[in-house]
């Protein structure tokens, strides 16, 4: 949505990723145009609710905390099924580095093998996905 008086683009990403958006700019010197230039602009877009890290998709809500973190992040799922959770740790590239299914809804996940940096966990229960961004130190 392009806003008319300041020519602020803002639009709300529908996941982590990166969006091309292709810009074309006229120029008009006396009401004839006189030039174009047609760019494509990549911009990065983070998905990301708060700050705490918490989010509910219908009956479950995910915590993962410390965050950031050397690298052991607690997560903390409370839901009333507790089977098939499994959890997905992937590098911003989108490269899966770990895939694991859970336990319990209380557990502790070892990412000290990973280099310091900016991943996604994503915890599959069901129909329900949800994503968190994590920073290991």
């Amino acid at each position: 949505m392009v806003n008319d008086s300041s020519r602020i683009v803002r639009a709300n990403c529908a996941q982590t990723g990166s969006y091309s958006i292709p810009v074309k700019c006229e120029e008009y010197r006396n009401g004839k145009k006189i030039g174009e230039v047609s760019r494509v602009i990549n911009i990065p877009c983070e998905f990301y609710n708060s700050s705490s890290l918490k989010e509910k998709s219908n009956d479950i809500i995910v915590t993962v905390f410390p965050n950031p973190s050397s690298g052991v992040f607690n997560l903390v799922i409370n839901n009333s099924n507790n089977k098939n959770i499994n959890v997905e740790v992937l590098s911003i590239n989108g490269k899966l580095e770990l895939t694991q299914q859970l336990e319990n809804t209380n557990q502790q996940i070892n990412l000290t093998h990973l280099k310091s940096g900016i991943y996604l966990i994503r915890i599959n229960h069901g129909t329900d996905i949800i994503t968190k961004k994590i920073v290991i130190n």
